[in-house]
């Protein structure tokens, strides 16, 4: 007889491990990464601003989230830092955070670009105007003064 064991809440532990599966994406507010790694939700949200960590920004700026694999992951390396590292592992801990911040940097600028693309289009059409009335506005200029120097030329032969 196989007996299923309830966990505190009384969930499976079979949906729980399903679950953690599953949470490899899930993300979760700071005040539950603060509850799991001890850390402040401000130094999280710090941590996810600075890419230090992945995270995802809710509620255009109000808000952002995290995922509970990168909180742990995060206090791992601060434990592990504490230690001696090895220069394999300070490379390799050095390009994973490089690879945060520029994913951070993306993202960023995804959203910006999504929240204020018909500004964008706005301000390319007026660029796209102003450089071509200056254009026109500096040709007419130019041709008015090969003109005045045509008939000046043409002045100076008859005389």
């Amino acid at each position: 007889m196989v007996e299923i064991l309830k966990n505190h809440d009384g969930r499976d532990m079979k949906e729980e491990e399903k679950e953690r599966k599953k949470g490899k994406e899930e993300y979760i507010s700071l005040k539950e990464a603060s509850r799991i790694s001890g850390y402040s939700p401000d130094y999280i949200g710090y941590l996810i601003r600075t890419g230090k960590i992945p995270g995802r920004m809710v509620y255009t700026g109000v808000s952002w989230q995290t995922t509970r694999e990168a909180i742990l992951a995060y206090k791992n390396r601060q434990q592990r830092k504490k230690g001696k590292m090895t220069l394999k592992e300070s490379v390799n801990e050095s390009w994973k955070s490089l690879k945060t911040r520029i994913g951070f940097e993306l993202s960023l600028l995804r959203m910006f670009f999504k929240e204020f693309k018909a500004i964008l289009v706005f301000l390319f059409l007026l660029l796209f105007l102003i450089t071509a009335i200056s254009t026109w506005f500096l040709s007419s200029r130019l041709e008015r003064k090969i003109e005045v120097k045509e008939i000046e030329k043409t002045e100076r032969i008859t005389f």
